[in-house]
């Protein structure tokens, strides 16, 4: 890709994983079931714990899969 072009990002870029902090293997996991584990939504649990304050809910199915995916978030009050 041309870097004057939308999206272009530098060779040195590291991957999107390890930018992410995201273990492959965990990730690979989750991905396998995708809508399986994660039916309502995927992100950081603080994220998926201000989503459903949003949706009214108490919680979110897949708890044990984003903690996986994402081990050092804390959940925000």
């Amino acid at each position: 890709m041309r870097d004057d072009k939308p999206g272009y990002m530098p060779g040195n870029t590291p991957p999107l994983l390890k930018r992410l902090a995201i273990a492959s293997d965990a990730w690979l996991r989750a991905s396998h079931a995708l809508e399986t584990r994660f039916p309502t939504a995927i992100g950081a649990e603080d994220r998926l714990a201000m989503l459903c304050r949003i949706l009214k809910r108490k919680w979110l199915q897949g708890a044990k899969a984003y903690r996986a995916l994402y081990p050092l978030t804390l959940v925000s009050g």
